[in-house]
């Protein structure tokens, strides 16, 4: 029986005494298929018959009041709530499957009008965290950026801004990994905290915008590290963001300095400096894959900027200095498959070349062979690198 039809049916058996309206032989009930296509005429009809119907689950464990919301039908969203008045147990039901309340699904399709709908509803739980991953519906609006469900959902007062998930994000750190700038103002305006995490966020996924404005807040700086000792440069050269890392450098971080007569240079806690990050190390893959001549100027560009920050004694040890593996710079450029930076470091400093690995006495060069970079062996070779 197709949709239609059951619609039809649906229509005529809310006539019929003894019918078990919540009850399909398919996926879902007759109400839910009125919700999916936004029947109100025949959602009507069904709730008027038996209002209970609205705390029915479908096979995916959604009601129908869930695919309403996700599908952005107000209308239908609305006539649910007021048909089915104290009986809506269900509002704030959580699915197995996507786990999200029928706000989750709203706040994270940005479908505003839907929204306005569901925070009027006495027993709406704004600040419900779904079981898994502790999430409320502030976190999935920050996370797909819809500045104006964002809106709605402080204007209640009833949102706390600072909730944290099981993985420690705020809405606001949320936000900040995906760049959502215009989220980011309304969450300060409504007195968001700024956590560390959210400015590593900001530069580990190279927003240069964000970065800026979380710089504005009282207090903020860029001196943080991550849970493995990376910098906010070490983040934003590791992930290939030219125009933040020569804005970072700007704004005084450097990669080494000399003091004293003796270089000092800041290292993750496996030894890896900004010139193993700017080389690929830890680098997601999709950026390790990345190509392109602007890209490929900018790389060579930024890691030209940080040698040149450095200065040239500094750069001299830096770009000789191993990590906690034995591989100095160039390795991991060679291994990532980053020809722009190797350039980059070679002309720099072109005794690099042949600077073996600690461990393993491996070269360089036989990096880049093993690693399939064929481009990078060419470039060795022409540097004077040896097997």
């Amino acid at each position: 029986m197709s949709t239609f039809d059951l619609l039809i049916c649906s229509t005529l058996l809310v006539q019929v005494d003894g019918i078990e309206l919540g009850c399909a032989s398919s996926l879902e009930t007759a109400l839910h298929a009125a919700a999916r296509w936004d029947h109100t005429g025949v959602l009507e009809l069904l709730l008027l018959a038996d209002p209970g119907l609205a705390n029915v689950v479908d096979a995916q464990d959604s009601t129908a009041l869930q695919l309403a919301s996700g599908l952005g039908h107000a209308a239908t969203v609305e006539l649910m709530c007021a048909l089915s008045g104290p009986e809506l147990t269900m509002i704030n039901h959580e699915d197995k499957y996507m786990q999200q309340t029928a706000l989750m699904r709203a706040c994270s399709q940005g479908h505003e009008s839907v929204v306005e709908v569901l925070i009027r509803q006495p027993g709406i739980e704004l600040d419900k965290l779904s079981c898994t991953v502790q999430e409320a519906a502030l976190h999935a609006t920050c996370r797909s950026g819809h500045v104006r469900v964002l809106s709605l959902l402080l204007s209640t007062g009833q949102v706390n801004v600072d909730q944290v998930n099981v993985w420690g994000e705020s809405p606001l750190t949320l936000a900040c990994s995906e760049g959502r700038l215009e989220c980011v103002d309304v969450l300060l305006l409504a007195g968001a905290s700024v956590p560390p995490l959210a400015m590593l966020r900001a530069c580990a996924h190279g927003h240069l915008a964000v970065v800026r404005q979380l710089l504005s807040v009282e207090g903020m700086h860029l001196d943080f590290v991550d849970d493995r000792g990376a910098t906010c440069l070490m983040l934003a050269a590791a992930g290939g963001h030219c125009a933040l890392v020569e804005a970072l450098l700007e704004w005084g971080m450097v990669p080494a300095w000399v003091e004293n007569a003796e270089v000092l240079a800041p290292a993750d806690l496996e030894g890896n400096t900004a010139l193993h990050y700017a080389g690929g190390h830890a680098a997601p893959v999709v950026v390790c894959g990345k190509g392109g001549k602007r890209w490929e100027q900018a790389m060579s560009a930024m890691v030209g900027a940080l040698i040149e920050r450095c200065g040239s004694a500094a750069a001299h040890i830096l770009l000789h200095a191993a990590n906690a593996a034995g591989e100095t710079p160039l390795a991991v450029a060679c291994r990532c498959g980053r020809e722009p930076a190797a350039r980059a470091m070679l002309q720099a400093v072109p005794e690099c070349v042949n600077v073996p690995n600690t461990q393993t006495g491996c070269m360089p060069m036989s990096v880049a062979n093993r690693a399939g970079h064929y481009e990078l062996v060419r470039l060795l070779l022409q540097a004077g690198g040896i097997f």
